[in-house]
């Protein structure tokens, strides 16, 4: 068995929020998805998808997937949506 290695000192808000700005989502983004949380549609999920660059299409979509699952949205209905 190979043992973990501990990153000490490390802030796990600044992290997400780094991958965030990696990431390149659009100013407005997370009302997006809050809103899109309280009324999950088809039509939802593919307005803002849209516009992903392709360049970033994975690491926005798990982006999504995580942000919508923290807000409470069904993971089912989710892989629905994320699915192609």
């Amino acid at each position: 068995m190979r043992p973990r290695r501990v990153i000490a000192n490390v802030n796990a808000v600044a992290v997400v929020e780094s991958l965030m700005r990696i990431a390149a989502s659009p100013p407005g983004w997370s009302q997006a998805l809050a809103e899109f949380a309280q009324a999950p549609t088809w039509e939802g999920w593919s307005e803002p998808m849209r516009f992903v660059p392709p360049e970033y299409a994975y690491q926005r979509m798990r982006d999504t997937v995580r942000r919508l699952r923290k807000l409470g949205v069904d993971g089912d209905r989710l892989f629905q949506y994320a699915s192609p």
